[in-house]
């Protein structure tokens, strides 16, 4: 499908729009943990990643507020959850992000702790 656009210099310009399709299924896992022995429950911000595969992208951070912030991003979507920091194991936590054509999950030490629909991000 093509539309017109204003160029720079006033001139009409093509532009490709590509139909939103859903991506496939997906997950990116990893460990996050630091030298600081009280990392998870310090005052400190502290920054993870990003983890990054073909189709995504995670980036984690302790915040000082105690809460855990991860940042979820592809080429359609971006989405940050906002959680409660849990309990670590052995000074560390493991963090998960799946995704569905329907929805993107957190898991926090193999507990879902949020979910959100999949909608794509319009640009």
């Amino acid at each position: 499908m093509k539309s017109k656009t204003m160029n720079k210099r006033g001139r009409s310009a093509p532009k490709l729009t590509i139909p939103h399709t859903p991506p496939g299924e997906g997950e990116i896992a990893f460990w996050i943990s630091h030298t600081h022995a009280d990392w998870a429950a310090n005052n400190q911000n502290y920054k993870f990643g990003p983890i990054e595969n073909d189709d995504a992208g995670v980036t984690a951070f302790k915040k000082s507020d105690l809460s855990l912030e991860v940042r979820f991003m592809t080429t359609r979507l971006e989405h940050t959850f906002s959680v409660p920091v849990p309990a670590p194991t052995r000074n560390r936590i493991h963090v998960a992000v799946a995704w569905t054509p329907k929805e993107v999950t957190l898991r926090l030490n193999n507990t879902a702790v949020s979910s959100t629909p999949f909608k794509p991000t319009t640009r």
